[in-house]
């Protein structure tokens, strides 16, 4: 596009302006050429794309059929586990408060060790210091 033609006695020198001619068209092909490659890649993509829009779409159906089927699912379980739950709780509970009153009776048989103990370390100690 920088190329200066020369003058000639009657305009421009015919071969400098076809040689531009050629180079100009030249590049326009080239540079048409790319688009077309590009435009071929893009539109083959776009296929690529749309088959796999296409399977996708069917996917999400079989999916969508499968949701109320899973949704009632996930209900029997939650309310089964629930309940099991609760039963275990209430069992959990219980033993609880049986092994805490357990634990209680053990706590206060060991305070009357501990006091049987110390009345006979007391009477040892009494007896030794005797002698």
């Amino acid at each position: 596009m920088g190329m200066e033609f020369k003058k000639v006695l009657f305009g421009y020198n015919v071969e400098d302006v076809e040689l531009k001619i050629k180079y100009t068209k030249d590049d326009f092909n080239r540079k048409y050429k790319e688009c077309q490659d590009d435009f071929n890649a893009l539109k083959s993509e776009n296929e690529k794309l749309n088959q796999e829009a296409s399977g996708l779409t069917e996917e999400l159906e079989i999916q969508q059929g499968f949701n109320a089927k899973i949704e009632r699912m996930l209900r029997n379980s939650y309310e089964k586990t629930s309940q099991d739950l609760y039963d275990a709780k209430t069992k959990l509970d219980s033993n609880i408060d049986e092994k805490s009153m357990e634990l209680e009776s053990l706590q206060n048989k060991n305070k009357d060790i501990n006091n049987s103990l110390n009345k006979i370390l007391d009477k040892l100690e009494n007896i030794l210091s005797g002698y």
